[in-house]
């Protein structure tokens, strides 16, 4: 599951180093990223990758509703998701992802090292509006303590890979994710009196 991310103005020098010197310099203000929000991608062009700022969220079948990820292990079989993932992958850049704990504390992930996370995404068009939902999978020791679920992350080194080649796809959604450090935004004390 991934309900948030952030992005910072350091994010934006990372990404243009995979983007190059032919895409129009990026800048991000430092905020958190939600549901239903516009938020930048990376998507293949014609033999280069390309930046895009899209609504992050599937239309639902029920109004109001937005699909926010999707389950990397069986995105192929369903039909929301099978076509995109086949065709239309991307790259969502983050500095940090959140979950809520069950006593409904915010918990942020991050690198140890502090550099960028790159989520695996995918996208599609609804009535005129491209939009991109998240891929997520079984949660790794650095996570599951606070929820089921992460987002996949795409090493940096895999990105042509992963927007390029629909042969090496599903072999990158199987990779190990990596560790991440966590740190709650609130932490309810106790003390004895």
């Amino acid at each position: 599951m991934c309900g948030r991310y952030h992005i910072d103005p350091e994010l934006a020098i990372e990404v243009q180093e995979i983007l190059g010197k032919n895409v129009k310099k990026l800048r991000f203000n430092e905020k958190d990223i939600f549901p239903g929000s516009k938020g930048l991608i990376l998507m293949p062009g014609n033999e280069s990758i390309v930046p895009k700022e899209i609504t992050w969220g599937f239309p639902g079948k029920e109004k109001n509703r937005l699909i926010i990820n999707a389950r990397s292990e069986s995105a192929l079989q369903k039909p929301m998701f099978s076509e995109s993932l086949e065709r239309r992958r991307c790259i969502i850049p983050a500095r940090s992802f959140y979950e809520w704990d069950k006593e409904k504390n915010k918990v942020t992930f991050s690198r140890n090292d502090a550099t960028a996370i790159y989520l695996a995404g995918i996208y599609n068009r609804f009535k005129d509006e491209d939009r991109f939902t998240i891929l997520t999978t079984a949660a790794n020791e650095s996570v599951c303590d606070v929820h089921e679920r992460m987002p996949v992350v795409i090493e940096k080194d895999a990105i042509s890979d992963w927007l390029f080649s629909f042969e090496r796809a599903p072999k990158l959604l199987q990779q190990p994710m990596p560790l991440f450090s966590s740190k709650k935004d609130y932490e309810q004390l106790s003390f004895n009196l």
